[in-house]
Formats: C-alpha cells, structure tokens, sequence
C-alpha cells in the first residue's frame, strides 16, 4: 500500500524538518512524520509578508492538533527583486523560504498533481528538497481522503495561495497592498465564503469566487462591503472561480 511506503520512506530519513504550511498535504506528511519519528520531526512554518494571519494561526493549531514539534520562522522577502513581482517570483521567494530551513532532510507536500512546470519546483530541486507524496504517486484526492482516514481537522480544507499572487506580476508589492487583500479575503471568509482569491488590480478589487458561494456573495455584499470600507477600494468586480 502506498501508506506504508510513505510511513517506511520517512521513516528511514531517520530525522526530517517538514516545510509546513498548514495545508491538507504538508498535514499529512507531518502527521505520518511525527507517527514514525518522534520528536526527530519537526514542522517549519516559514512567515514573511506573504503569509495571512489566518494561515498563521491555523498552521499553529494544526502543528499542536498532530502534536509535532513546530518552528515559526520569520523572514523578510519583501525587498530587492520579489517587491519588483517578476514572473520568477515564486522561484525567488521559495529559494528564500528554503533557505531558512534547518535540517539537512527537508520535505514537503508537494504531491503527485502538482505541475512540474511551476516555478517553485525548480527551488525544491535545487535544494535537494524530498517530495515523497509526489515520488509515491500520491495525488489531492487521495491524500483527502488519508488525511480524512487519520482524523485530520483540515481534511477538506480548500487549497490557497500566499497573497502576493493577488498582484498582476510586474506590480510593485507592497505591505499596503497586501494589507488590503487580507482584509477583503477576511471578510468573505468571514461569511463563510471559501477558496476565493480577492485579486487588486489598478485600486480595483476583482473577487474570484466560485458558483456555489455566489448566491451567498449576494446576500452578503453589504456586510461585505462595510467590512472592506478602510481599504478604500471602491469599485469591485464579481467573477466566477473555477
């Protein structure tokens, strides 16, 4: 079974550092991490400007609902070439992310789905970063329906993105930016809205927001709006998410 070629394969790194970062697949990897090594596991959660207080504090009670070791590292990326948003973006900032990692055996949740195409799978590479998910053959709807079989809280918790991706590429980032999109994303979330992407185009606000959560989009727009009022985006447009 591919469970226990997972369970072995991590097991005999003999110690791991778990880039995690609360998602349903760095979940799992973590959760079969700490099952087999202990206190030889740890989970790292690396934060910058990027990272919304809500992936934050989630991260935190996954890592302690699995019981794991969890280290929170801050850096900073928001300068030099990434604040410049080039197409290489991702790349940058995951090289950055990695290299704050400890550990000589890191491994992520990278799984069998994931374009190889992507930027940041050319970091992982680089840094000799093991995705036993992906070698394994191990993709979303499987690993949905491990995390579910573990008990995992986050089972069906929709994937996201870090909130720079909201930016057109070639868009200065900055922390007022990113600011603004955390809050408009808040504030759906806050109506039970899920895996929508508030995007900032040219001081407008493009809400990507899929066909099932549009009925209570609209039922919701003027509690939405209020919430979103110290942004001082006025204009927004509605688009579906696919």
């Amino acid at each position: 079974m591919k469970i226990e070629k997972l369970r072995d394969t991590i097991k005999g790194l003999g110690e791991v550092s778990v880039a995690f970062s609360g998602g349903v697949d760095s979940t799992l990897v973590s959760k079969i991490a700490y099952e087999v090594l202990g206190d030889k596991a740890t989970a790292v959660t690396v934060v910058s400007e990027f990272t919304g207080e809500n992936d934050i504090s989630g991260a935190i009670k996954t890592a302690e609902e699995i019981g794991i070791k969890h280290k929170i590292i801050k850096v900073k990326i928001l300068d030099g070439e990434i604040k410049k948003n080039p197409e290489n973006r991702c790349y940058l900032c995951k090289v950055k992310i990695l290299s704050s990692i400890p550990g000589k055996n890191i491994i992520d949740g990278t799984n069998a789905d994931d374009d190889e195409k992507r930027p940041g799978m050319r970091a992982l590479r680089e840094f000799g970063v093991y995705t036993p998910l992906k070698e394994l053959g191990i993709g979303k709807w499987e690993i949905r329906q491990l995390a579910k079989e573990y008990g995992l809280s986050n089972h069906n918790k929709e994937s996201n993105s870090c909130l720079a991706t909201r930016i057109p590429f070639h868009s200065e980032i900055t922390k007022d930016k990113l600011n603004k999109i955390e809050i408009a994303e808040n504030a759906l979330n806050e109506e039970k809205i899920y895996n929508i992407r508030a995007r900032l185009v040219n001081d407008k606000f493009v809400f990507e927001i899929p066909a099932k959560y549009l009925k209570k989009y609209e039922d919701s727009t003027d509690k939405i709006k209020n919430r979103i009022t110290k942004t001082n985006i006025k204009t927004i447009e509605l688009r579906e998410r696919e």
